[in-house]
């Protein structure tokens, strides 16, 4: 994500990104994915999730990650599991267009 969204990653973020460590969910954060401005969210670390197991990531404050499972069983429970390369082919021709 720090390589696609930069912008949305402060000093301290990019910092820890850079030593190893997760990101936080702070106000530059919150900025560019505003939904997440949640108070009960600032400040959590960011989980780095991929969408159904699959290639395409996402960052997820960690209260809402509530074990590695859960948030499987939920997109299961939705039928996106299995699917992301589909509809990954499907973003990159409507981007060709």
């Amino acid at each position: 994500m720090l390589e696609k969204y930069p912008e949305a990653f402060n000093r301290s973020n990019r910092q820890k990104i850079e030593l190893g460590f997760a990101p936080i969910n702070n106000p530059t954060f919150r900025k560019h994915f505003p939904q997440y401005d949640l108070k009960e969210l600032y400040n959590d670390t960011l989980i780095h999730h991929h969408i159904d197991g699959g290639g395409q990531a996402v960052a997820v404050p960690s209260k809402l990650y509530p074990g590695l499972g859960w948030i499987h069983h939920a997109e299961k429970s939705v039928g996106v599991w299995g699917n992301d390369q589909k509809y990954a082919e499907l973003l990159e021709k409507s981007l060709e267009k």
